[in-house]
């Protein structure tokens, strides 16, 4: 169900965002994301495309990381929809000077835990899984199973409602996720 991107250690930033522009166009199914995420950043500018692109898209992104996490890696993690880690990932020294860290943090997880993490330190995965933040790579095949009885339209219209909510006051939020269960009854 899951289409792949699979990121190559020799992806600098505008490749990464060349690749992921081409993807998105691609289709609708959910995307995987995967490969070489020890790599830190070699274009601002263009770290900034594929970011707005990862926060943006109607598509539900997941991350899947197995080896060292560096700070692109970071970023990808928090900027994805969801990120699964298998027993291999670690976390490099240099994911903890994310350029970008904190909104990506307050963005994911609110903050109070976003402040916890950057003042009190990442210190590993299993710290980020306990927040909620990762999931273990075993519940990549739960979640397969379970999205393969979902139309990608609820997919998207769920991804609206998360980035509604997190965009408007409450009130807005829950008004803009019901205007589409009015739409859908009344058809």
């Amino acid at each position: 169900m899951f289409e792949t991107l699979t990121l190559c250690a020799d992806d600098g930033d505008a490749a990464l965002a060349s690749k992921l522009r081409r993807t998105l166009r691609s289709g609708d199914a959910p995307l995987l994301v995967d490969g070489e995420l020890v790599r830190g950043f070699d274009d601002a500018e263009a770290a900034l495309v594929w970011l707005g692109l990862l926060t943006t898209s109607q598509r539900l992104i997941a991350l899947k990381a197995e080896g060292p996490i560096g700070q692109r890696g970071m970023a990808l993690m928090l900027a994805c929809d969801l990120a699964f880690v298998g027993a291999a990932a670690t976390l490099d020294d240099s994911c903890r000077e994310t350029p970008g860290l904190a909104a990506l943090l307050l963005r994911r997880c609110g903050t109070a835990r976003a402040r916890r993490m950057l003042f009190g330190g990442i210190e590993s995965l299993s710290e980020m899984q306990a927040a909620g933040l990762v999931q273990p790579l075993a519940d990549l095949e739960r979640l397969l199973d379970e999205l393969g009885g979902v139309k990608l339209a609820a997919l998207r219209r769920r991804k609206r409602a998360l980035r509604a909510a997190q965009a408007l006051p409450f009130e807005e939020a829950l008004r803009f996720d019901f205007a589409f269960l009015a739409r859908e009854t009344a058809a």
